[in-house]
């Protein structure tokens, strides 16, 4: 055709009146190595665009959209927007779309600018072009299947299946929400450090350049009393370790081993770290090693030992992105994220590093000790003659 012009190796449709689409893949921003993310991430802010559109939404990260919307500044047009389509998935367009809201300071708040995102939703049923017995054996799938997939319900009850943690869990602990008392040095914090009071301290650490890391410290009461979530660099985390660890009357860390975590305990190991017990194969002996090495078998001891304190009521989760994070935490098969991870789009930070900080954690541990505190105690006393 004479209009348009498909250049297949550039990746470009150039039309007569001067109009162009860029094909564009977003993998390489959300996978692959740090060099190639980065260099992936300045190739899009190089762009000057009018509109985007993408497909299956529910594959793309929130950061993603963020820089796409970043790169609508184009003034030779009539208006600038940005389009997609997903299927009903439990991600962060649930929240942006569905409720209204934005992300602020890692937190989904009221959009102020919710009448200039809208929604459509259509169902199976609406497509004139699929055949009858098609939508038959489509209607004729369970029950969550149907709603989600053929009628295109996008509501919680839905989206929940599958999960780690139960309804009846999230909702426990949604109750226990509430602002924290104040913010310092970037930190969440719910409660001060009280005498009498011990506390632990789990750490997931990033690079800072995909995934934010989290800091959660849980009294021994069984509260997380603050919180700290950020996309920072290593030596940044360290110093927010160290503020927390001192405030918090220099608790036990757990932070985890993998990965970024071997240079963080490197620049930490002067402080009490949690030391895990290893088997030396070639010595045949028992070792310690410092730091939370995280495995299939060992993220599902993790997960467990949570879930059992959750039937008993003990963790009171005050902030809300933790909470939230556990909606979209679900099993799969994924090497990656060794038997349960977060939902594409969605992060599971706050929940690591909550799961490692209660890690090991007895209630009745702590009755033990309140009830060794309560005793009277007795001094000896020697006659010297």
């Amino acid at each position: 055709p004479t209009w348009y012009e498909h250049r297949v190796k550039d990746g470009l449709i150039n039309f007569s009146n001067g109009s162009q689409i860029i094909l564009f893949g977003l993998d390489a921003m959300q996978s692959g190595s740090i060099a190639d993310i980065k260099k992936a991430q300045q190739k899009l802010k190089s762009l000057n665009l009018g509109a985007y559109f993408i497909d299956q939404l529910e594959e793309v990260e929130h950061d993603v959209i963020e820089v796409l919307n970043s790169r609508l500044r184009r003034n030779d047009v009539p208006f600038r927007q940005g389009n997609s389509d997903c299927n009903p998935a439990n991600f962060w367009a649930y929240h942006y779309f569905k409720r209204k809201q934005m992300m602020n300071d890692g937190e989904w708040v009221p959009n102020p600018n919710a009448d200039k995102v809208t929604l459509y939703e259509s169902s199976m049923l609406h497509n004139p072009h699929l055949p009858g017995d098609y939508i038959r054996k489509q209607l004729a799938m369970g029950d969550d299947y149907v709603r989600r997939f053929v009628r295109g319900e996008w509501t919680t009850d839905v989206l929940l299946k599958g999960t780690v943690f139960s309804k009846e869990s999230i909702r426990f602990l949604e109750r226990q929400v509430r602002n924290p008392i104040k913010k310092e040095e970037g930190c969440e914090i719910y409660e001060e450090p009280r005498d009498g009071v011990e506390y632990r301290m789990g750490v997931d650490p990033s690079e800072g350049i995909v995934d934010p890391s989290s800091i959660a410290v849980v009294s021994s009461e069984g509260k997380k009393v603050a919180r700290f979530n950020g996309m920072v660099p290593l030596q940044e985390l360290e110093d927010k370790v160290k503020f927390l660890y001192y405030k918090y009357k220099k608790p036990l860390i757990i932070p985890e081993a993998n990965n970024s975590g071997t240079a963080l305990i490197r620049g930490i190991r002067d402080l009490k770290i949690y030391k895990r017990k290893s088997l030396d194969s070639k010595y045949d002996k028992e070792t310690e090693k410092l730091g939370f090495r995280t495995s299939w078998e060992s993220k599902q001891q993790l997960i467990d030992h949570f879930q059992k304190l959750l039937r008993e009521q003990v963790p009171k989760i005050y902030d809300r992105a933790t909470v939230e994070e556990m909606k979209s935490f679900v099993w799969n098969n994924e090497a990656t994220q060794k038997g349960a991870g977060a939902s594409r789009g969605f992060h599971d930070d706050d929940i690591m590093s909550t799961l490692l900080a209660y890690w090991e954690f007895s209630p009745r541990k702590v009755e033990e000790v309140r009830a060794m505190r309560s005793k009277p105690r007795f001094t000896k006393k020697f006659q010297y003659n």
